[in-house]
Parts: structure tokens; C-alpha cells; sequence
């Protein structure tokens, strides 16, 4: 069947995030030396650091259960996030808030608010100022627009919190968190987009279905007609994320990036029929996404 259009996830598919991540850590430990001291933070960034990945190794695993490590550490933001979860929100694993507390508690310190929201801005200004496009993006959307495809971002939120002193934890604003994830993709104005042309997991995020299903709402309304999920493509760095639940609901075909991945590509995923493994989105050419 013909594509009409391509999903893309937005974080290191279209934005790198991996290695600007690094550079933000680091900013958290450079924030937080002043009240801490130089050893403390330095803890606090080796704590971030390591339940960043733990995050990242769990999005990019194959479908099946969690790991232990990723079981830990959701239950330690299940936790922190006592205000948000009794509103009736569902749990946001990105939130740096919760992040930064979890690194404290870590390093031995107290998970102040003000330290954790300290921390917060400083990693969010070192990302605002060093996000930039991959270059396989940009070449990638600018062949699905000569080949006439619409292409449209679907992004979970970044989990913004606020500090809720009655409890002690954190809480959620959906329309805040959408509002800061928003301001941190200007980059994708560089490639001609709007915030029409994103959707974003606020106040229900990945993988739902429900998610996904705003997302070809809101296609069908840049489309002026309903989309037919027969004629769209998924493409993204988390299988069960960013592929499965487009695929479930009807998605003629998938690309799952993983550019760090061992062994040949493109290569069809055994356990995902028309899915494919690749390393940079310009293989998404050979593989006929394109026309």
C-alpha cells in the first residue's frame, strides 16, 4: 500500500539527545557545586548519569519484561511522584525531577526542592542551547516531502513536575509540561514544521493507544480528512514505544533506529513483521519508505 505519511519520534531520531544529554549532566554538576560542594555534585552527576541509562537501556530493549534495575528505579519515582499518581496522572519516567531527587538520595544529600530545581534549569538551559538536528533527518524529511509524504512528530513528554509541599512529592500540569516540551523543539522550525505538526504525551504519553490515537487525530486534522493507518509509517528508537503500538493499530510498516546497532542493516525485526532495524534514517530510502 502507498505511504501518506511518516510518524517520527522526535528524540534522538530527529533531535540528538544522546550525546547532548551528556553535556546537560554535566551542567547539573556544574549547577549544583556552588551549595553542595565539588565532591557532592560530583556524585549527584554520577547518579543521574547512571539512571539516565538505565532509562535509556529499558526504551531501546526489545519487547519483554522490565530489568530489575529499571524495576527499582520506577518504583523510586513512583515515590516522588505521590502528588501526580493521586491526581490520577500516570506515572512520567523522564522527569528530571525525579531524576535529580533519585541522584541525591544517591550522593547521600537531602533531595531538596530547590537544589532539584536548580539542577532542573540548568540541565534544561544546556539543552535548549545545544539542541541541534541530525543530519540524517534532515535529509530523511526533506526526501519524504519531495516524494510528496506529510510527516508529523509524536513526542513523549519530558515529565516536567512541580514541587507540592503538602506531600512532600511531586506534581503535574499537563498543560505546563506540554508548554516547556514545546519550547524546547524549536529546532524543528529550522525544518519548516509548526506546532501543529506535533503531538505531544501530555497528559497521556507512549505507548498507550490512546496517545496514538491523538496522534492521527491531529494528523487527520492537518490532513482535513481521516488517515487511513494502512498508509502510515512509524519510525523511532523505542520498538514498543515509538513502532509496536502504530503497527498494532494498523501502520503498513515500521523502522526501528538504533545507531549504535551491531550487525547489518537494514534488517526486518524477527519479532515485528514490517518492521525494519536501521542505523541512520537515510537506509529508510532503500527500503522503499519513499516510494
Amino acid at each position: 500500500m502507498t505511504l501518506e505519511w511518516i510518524i517520527f519520534d522526535v528524540d534522538d531520531v530527529v533531535l540528538d539527545m544522546d550525546q547532548l544529554s551528556q553535556v546537560a549532566e554535566r551542567a547539573v554538576q556544574d549547577a549544583l557545586t556552588e551549595p553542595l560542594g565539588a565532591d557532592a555534585a560530583a556524585r549527584v552527576y554520577q547518579g543521574l548519569h547512571a539512571a539516565y541509562d538505565t532509562l535509556r537501556a529499558e526504551l531501546r530493549a526489545t519487547a519483554g519484561g522490565a530489568s530489575e534495575a529499571h524495576r527499582r528505579l520506577i518504583a523510586r519515582f513512583e515515590g516522588w511522584q505521590q502528588a501526580s499518581l493521586q491526581a490520577g496522572h500516570e506515572l512520567k519516567q523522564w522527569s528530571r525531577q525525579s531524576l535529580l531527587s533519585v541522584a541525591l538520595e544517591d550522593a547521600g544529600l537531602p533531595a531538596r526542592p530547590e537544589w532539584v530545581e536548580l539542577g532542573a534549569r540548568a540541565y534544561w538551559a544546556a539543552v535548549a542551547e545545544g539542541t541541534r538536528i541530525l543530519p540524517d533527518a534532515q535529509r530523511a524529511v526533506a526526501a519524504a516531502r519531495a516524494a510528496g509524504l506529510g510527516v508529523h512528530f509524536a513526542t513523549n513528554s519530558d515529565g516536567g513536575l512541580t514541587f507540592d509541599p503538602a506531600s512532600g512529592t511531586y506534581g503535574y500540569d499537563a498543560a505546563e509540561a506540554t508548554r516547556q516540551k514545546v519550547a524546547r523543539l524549536d529546532a524543528l522550525l529550522a525544518l519548516g514544521f509548526t506546532r501543529a505538526d506535533v503531538t505531544v504525551g501530555d497528559p497521556i504519553g507512549k505507548p498507550h493507544r490512546a496517545f496514538y490515537e491523538a496522534v492521527l487525530t491531529d494528523v487527520a486534522a492537518k490532513a482535513g480528512a481521516p488517515v487511513d493507518p494502512g498508509r502510515v509509517a512509524a519510525v523511532g528508537d523505542s520498538l514498543t514505544n515509538d513502532v509496536l503500538p502504530l503497527m498494532r493499530m494498523g501502520a503498513e510498516r515500521g523502522a526501528w533506529i538504533l545507531r549504535k546497532s551491531e550487525g547489518p542493516t537494514p534488517a526486518e525485526v524477527p519479532e515485528a513483521p514490517r518492521v525494519w532495524r536501521i542505523r541512520s534514517l537515510d537506509e529508510l530510502g532503500r527500503l522503499g519508505f519513499f516510494g
